[in-house]
C-alpha cells in the first residue's frame, strides 16, 4: 500500500465503536523522545583505568602494546572489519583505552533506565551512535494530548515512516525475505556459518535485509516513545474512563474476549481500549490500551510485520500472561516498531523466537515497569536484534528469565541488543536448549548476556549489553556468554552491585574469538566468577580485546584454560580487581598474566595480558601453580612465554605472549 494511503487509514479508518466520537479526541500536542539524561553522578575513578598504561609503561610493554594494536588492526582490515563499529575498531586500535571507553557505553544505558522518567530516546541513542545511524530529530515535547484522536496522529506519522523505510524492497519480494528470515534463523542456530547452508539462500537474505532503512525504523519508534511514559498513558487512560464511560459497548471483536470499551478497524491493525476484565487478545493491532484484569495477549498482538508496520500495547493493571505458540511476539520489532508496556503486576511472558524485546529489521521494546516476572523464550530474545534495536527494560521486581540460547543483551550483524535490569534480586538462564559447539558432554550453547556475534565472513557483529542495577543475581549461561564477543561484536556487561554469582562455559565472562570485543564491570559485592572451561573470566583467543573488572568485594575467581588474565593468538586481555579479600583458583599455566600461542609466533604477534589486584587484601592464590614465580599477595611479576611453530627447518621460537602480574 503507498505511504499515503497507509497515513489515510489510520487517521480515517472505519469505527465500530457505537456512540460519538469522545469530545477529547483533539489534535496532537506534540510528541517525541524524550531529552537526552544528563551525565551518571562522577565516581571515583574506576581501579585499574590509569594503573594499566602506567603499569604497561613501567615495565617497557608499550611498544609490544602499539605492536599488538597493529596486528589486530591490519587482520580486521583483511577480514572485512572495515565496515564493523566504531567501538570495536577503537579497541583494537587502542586496548589500553578501550576498557574506558567499553565503560561509557553501559553507564549511559544505566542512567537511561534509572531516570525517573525512564529516559527511552537516550536508549535508542546510544543505538543510533553504534549503528552510525543519524542523529534523532530535534528533540520536543513529551507531552501529548490525553485523546485517541492524538494518538491515531501519533500512530500515522510513525506508520509513514516505518513504511518508508521498507521502500527499498520490492512488494514482491517481502514475504519471500520474510520466509528466508525464518530460514536464515534456523540455520544460525545449528551453525553461525550461515553461508554454508545448502537448503536456503541466507547471504541473499541478508542483503535484502539491509536494505531495510534503519534510520527511518528510529525515527519512527521515536515517535512512539511518549506513550511509554507513565505519565502519558496513565493521563489518557482517565481521559478515556471518562469519555468512554456512557458510551455503547463496541461489537465484538473476532480474536478479543472479554469487555471492551472501545474498537477501531483499520487496515493495519485494530485500535482497541479493554476494560478491567480479563481480556483475551489474538488479533493484528496497531495500538491497545488495557486498563487492567489478569489479561492474555498472543504473539500477533504483540508485533509489529509485513502489513503491521506499528504495534503499541500498554496494559496497566494485573498478573497478565503473553503467549507465543508462533515466532515473534512480546514486543518483537519485525520489519516495523513494537512497543510492549506492562505497568504493573505479576506477569508471564513464554515466547518462543525473537521476542521479548526482540528486533529484526526493525525496533523493539518490551518495558515491565513492576512486579516479579517470569520470562522464558528460546532463542534471539530477551534484548536482541538483527539489523535494527531489540530492548528489555524490567524496572523492579525479583524476576526469573530463562532462555535456550541466544539473548539476554544479544547483538547480531547491524543490531543492538540491551538487557536493562534496574532492581530486584533476578536469576537468568541462558543454557540447556543446543549441545556444545565443542561437543562437551553436559555442555551447551548461549549466546547471551552481553553478547554480540557477527556472521564470520559475511557480517561483523552488532552491541549486546546487559546492565543490571542491582540485588543478589544468579547468572547461568552457556558457550559464549557473559560480555563475550565474536566477529567483531562488542559484549558488554555492567553490575551495579550484590553478591551474584555466575557461572559460565567455554569462552564465558569478560572473553572473545575472532575479533570479538568482551568486557564484565561489577561495580560492589561479594561475587562468584565461575568458570572451570578454556577462554574464560578474562582470558581470550584469536585477534580479541576482553576485560574484567570488579572495584570493591570479597570475590571468588575459579578459572581453568586460559582464563584470569589470559590472552591468546594476537590478543589483549586485563584482570583487575579493585578492592577486597579475594579467591583465585585454576591450574593452568595460561593465567595471571601468561599468554600466548604458537601461532602468535606463526604470525609474528606477541599477545598482551594485565593482571592486578589493588585492593591491598590479603588475597588467597592456588596452593600449587605451575606458573614460576607463582602468583602470591605483594608481589610483582613481569611474565613472558616462548614458544615454537612449525616443523623441522621451518620451526621458530620466539616469544609469544608478555604480561605483567600484581598485587598490591
Amino acid at each position: 500500500m503507498p505511504r499515503a494511503a497507509l497515513v489515510a487509514s489510520l487517521l480515517a479508518t472505519t469505527c465500530v465503536a457505537a456512540g460519538a466520537t469522545p469530545a477529547r479526541c483533539r489534535s496532537l500536542a506534540g510528541a517525541a523522545h524524550a531529552a537526552a539524561p544528563q551525565a551518571p553522578v562522577p565516581q571515583a575513578p574506576w581501579p585499574g583505568l590509569a594503573e594499566l598504561p602506567a603499569l604497561v609503561r613501567e615495565h617497557g610493554l608499550q611498544a609490544d602494546v602499539d605492536a599488538l594494536a597493529g596486528e589486530i588492526t591490519a587482520w580486521a582490515d583483511r577480514l572485512g572489519g572495515g565496515k564493523a563499529s566504531k567501538l570495536a575498531r577503537d579497541a583494537f586500535a587502542d586496548p589500553l583505552g578501550a576498557p574506558a571507553a567499553l565503560l561509557a557505553t553501559p553507564d549511559r544505558l544505566d542512567a537511561a533506565a534509572r531516570a525517573e522518567p525512564p529516559q527511552y530516546g537516550a536508549l535508542l541513542d546510544e543505538a543510533r551512535a553504534f549503528l552510525a545511524l543519524p542523529a534523532a530529530a530535534a528533540q520536543r515535547s513529551d507531552a501529548l494530548e490525553p485523546s485517541l484522536a492524538a494518538v491515531k496522529t501519533l500512530l500515522a506519522h510513525a506508520a509513514q515512516q516505518a513504511a518508508t523505510a521498507l521502500d527499498a524492497i520490492e512488494p514482491d519480494e517481502r514475504d519471500a525475505l520474510r520466509a528466508g528470515l525464518a530460514a536464515l534463523l534456523d540455520d544460525y542456530l545449528t551453525s553461525i556459518y550461515i553461508h554454508q547452508s545448502k537448503a536456503n539462500d541466507n547471504k541473499r537474505t541478508w542483503k535484502l535485509l539491509q536494505r531495510v532503512d534503519a534510520a527511518a525504523m528510529h525515527a519512527a519508534a521515536d515517535g512512539l516513545l511518549p506513550l511509554l511514559q507513565p505519565k502519558v498513558h496513565n493521563a489518557l487512560a482517565a481521559a478515556l474512563r471518562k469519555d468512554l464511560a456512557a458510551a455503547s459497548p463496541p461489537p465484538a471483536v473476532p480474536g478479543v474476549t472479554g469487555r471492551l470499551l472501545y474498537a477501531e478497524a483499520t487496515p493495519h491493525g485494530w485500535i482497541l481500549v479493554g476494560s478491567t476484565d480479563a481480556n483475551t487478545y489474538d488479533v493484528k493491532v496497531a495500538f491497545a490500551l488495557d486498563l487492567g484484569g489478569n489479561d492474555t495477549w498472543r504473539a500477533r498482538s504483540t508485533r509489529s510485520d509485513l502489513g503491521v508496520p506499528i504495534n503499541v500495547v500498554l496494559d496497566l493493571a494485573g498478573n497478565d500472561r503473553y503467549l507465543a505458540d508462533e515466532p515473534f511476539a512480546q514486543g518483537c520489532g519485525l520489519f516495523g516498531v513494537s512497543l510492549l508496556c506492562d505497568a504493573a503486576g505479576k506477569d508471564v511472558y513464554e515466547g518462543g523466537r525473537g521476542a521479548q524485546g526482540g528486533a529484526v529489521a526493525g525496533v523493539g521494546v518490551l518495558v515491565d515497569a513492576q512486579g516479579d516476572d517470569r520470562y522464558t523464550a528460546d532463542a534471539f530474545a530477551q534484548g536482541a536484534a538483527l539489523h535494527g534495536t531489540g530492548a528489555l527494560l524490567d524496572r523492579a521486581g525479583n524476576d526469573a528469565m530463562a532462555l535456550g540460547s541466544d539473548g539476554q543483551g544479544y547483538g547480531l550483524p547491524h543490531g543492538v541488543g540491551l538487557l536493562l535490569d534496574v532492581a530486584g534480586n533476578d536469576s537468568r538462564t541462558a543454557t540447556g536448549a543446543r549441545k556444545s559447539t565443542y561437543g562437551t558432554d553436559g555442555e551447551f550453547v548461549g549466546r547471551a548476556q552481553g553478547t554480540a556475534f557477527g556472521f564470520r565472513t559475511v557480517a561483523p557483529g552488532g552491541l549486546g549489553a546487559l546492565v543490571d542495577g542491582g540485588g543478589k543475581d544468579v547468572n547461568t549461561v552457556g558457550e559464549f556468554g557473559c560480555g563475550c564477543g565474536y566477529f567483531f561484536g562488542v559484549g558488554v556487561v555492567r553490575d551495579r552491585g550484590g553478591d551474584d554469582q555466575t557461572f559460565a562455559s567455554r569462552y564465558g565472562i569478560a572473553t572473545g574469538a575472532h575479533h570479538g570485543v568482551g568486557a564484565v564491570f561489577d561495580d560492589a559485592g561479594n561475587d562468584l566468577w565461575d568458570n572451570r572451561h578454556t577462554a574464560s573470566i578474562a582470558g581470550n583467543w584469536d585477534l580479541t580485546v576482553s576485560c574484567l573488572f570488579d572495584r570493591a568485594g570479597d570475590d571468588r575467581y575459579l578459572g581453568d584454560g586460559i582464563t584470569l588474565g589470559s590472552a591468546t593468538i594476537t590478543s589483549f586481555a586485563a584482570l583487575v580487581d579493585g578492592g577486597g579479600k579475594d579467591v583465585y583458583e585454576t591450574g593452568s599455566d595460561l593465567a595471571f598474566a601468561r599468554c600466548g600461542h604458537a601461532d602468535d609466533v606463526g604470525r609474528g604477534s606477541t599477545s598482551i595480558a594485565l593482571f592486578l589486584d589493588l585492593g591491598g587484601g590479603k588475597d588467597t592464590y592456588p596452593a600449587t601453580s605451575p606458573l614460576q614465580p607463582a602468583p602470591t599477595n605483594g608481589s610483582v611479576v613481569v611474565r613472558a612465554r616462548e614458544d615454537a611453530f612449525g616443523e623441522g627447518d621451518a620451526k621458530k621460537s620466539a616469544v609469544s605472549g608478555r604480561g605483567v602480574f600484581v598485587d598490591r
